[in-house]
């Protein structure tokens, strides 16, 4: 991570907090740009720390992003829509934050001359490619979630960038990401059931989809080695890259790991049916990671020890043993 200071858009949020503290420890300064409208508990001592310097507003306000670029070496996009569902309610939700956000900061960065954006994509802009691996040649890419479309629409905007203004750019396809500051999620999800209802839990869907999971840390590893050691050129001035763990872990997996770390494994488990747990779910996204393992970076932990060392960190930070 080079560079004097960096700007993190979304740095309030679950993985661009980490950043943040991530960044801060390296001793660079950063700049957040955020609308605090789903900050992590821990953001008034986090935006207050020597280093950080907040920016509160939207990457859709051209003179906010502005403001944040200023002074920035480089930028990491996090900013987005945290909740795929949130698509059904408002479907331009998606197009507005990923797709028209991540053009503004585009021409912020053009007309501030700072050339240099990391992009957290996703999985999601794979679809249904049924369950075989998904790698970065993937295609044609037919999302299935107005999410999924907004991450592929900023792909596509920081390619058309990156060829006509010379920005460069490392674009990462994360698989799910865990940690205690989720706001959301499979884990999260489950034992927020549990503590209104400890009778039984309700899982939407069948419980056999599947997904990758790796930990923030990892998370943040990666994209840290990929940025020192994937080189973006002219030739090559956009780096897509997935980024996750090896294998997958089902829902029901994921369900019987929580109910053993509250200490109820007998409880029942009651599946509404189906194979999408809502509209614009994946049912299987299993990530091919084997670039970057190529490459020379690989998650520390599979998929499924990712969610047993996830859900006993956020048993324990929640009080939800019994």
């Amino acid at each position: 991570m080079v560079g004097d200071r960096a700007l993190v858009t979304g740095g309030c949020g679950f993985i661009g907090s980490h950043l943040v503290e991530r960044l801060l420890a390296t001793g660079i300064g950063v700049t957040i740009l955020d609308d605090m409208s789903n900050p992590f508990p821990g953001t008034p001592e986090l935006i207050n720390r020597p280093g950080v310097r907040l920016v509160a507003g939207s990457v859709l306000d051209a003179t906010a992003a502005g403001e944040a670029v200023a002074d920035a070496n480089m930028v990491w996009h996090l900013a987005a829509n945290s909740k795929i569902e949130r698509g059904q309610e408002d479907p331009a939700l998606d197009l507005r934050t990923s797709v028209m956000g991540t053009q503004t900061m585009l021409e912020s960065m053009r007309q501030h001359n700072v050339s240099h954006m990391v992009f957290a994509s996703s999985g999601a802009v794979y679809g249904d490619l049924g369950s075989g691996l998904c790698n970065e040649k993937a295609g044609p890419l037919l999302p299935v979630s107005l999410y999924g479309a907004g991450k592929l629409g900023a792909e596509a905007a920081i390619a058309a960038y990156a060829s006509t203004f010379g920005i460069r750019a490392h674009i990462f396809r994360f698989g799910n990401v865990l940690g205690t500051r989720m706001s959301r999620g499979a884990i999260h999800d489950f034992i927020e059931r549990l503590l209104a209802n400890p009778d039984y839990l309700k899982v939407w869907g069948d419980g056999r989809q599947t997904k990758s999971y790796f930990l923030v840390e990892d998370c943040l590893d990666g994209m840290a080695w990929a940025c020192q050691h994937v080189r973006l050129t002219e030739e090559e001035p956009v780096q897509v890259l997935n980024l996750g763990s090896s294998g997958g872990t089902s829902v029901a997996q994921i369900a019987q790991e929580v109910l053993a770390a509250v200490g109820r494994p007998d409880l029942p488990v009651r599946y509404t049916g189906g194979a999408r747990a809502f509209a614009g779910d994946q049912p299987v996204v299993h990530l091919d990671v084997s670039r970057m393992d190529e490459l020379g970076w690989r998650a520390r932990m599979s998929s499924d020890d990712a969610v047993r060392t996830a859900v006993a960190r956020i048993v324990e930070s929640r009080g939800a043993h019994r």
